[in-house]
């Protein structure tokens, strides 16, 4: 996000702007494809977990 938001100097940044981006720098669709979208979404069901465990 922060690479897209820095090439993109109009404000409020449009679809548009995103597609014209991407088509001027390929590179910046693959950035993120060795991320784990589901991160945030373990981490929490892990605290939530130990949480739980703590109040037995």
């Amino acid at each position: 996000m922060k690479n897209v938001v820095s090439e993109i100097k109009e404000r409020p940044i449009l679809m548009r702007h995103i597609v014209e981006l991407f088509n001027r720098k390929p590179e910046l669709i693959n950035i993120n494809k060795n991320s784990d979208p589901y991160e945030g979404h373990k981490k929490s069901i892990k605290q939530d977990s130990v949480i739980k465990n703590n109040l037995k």
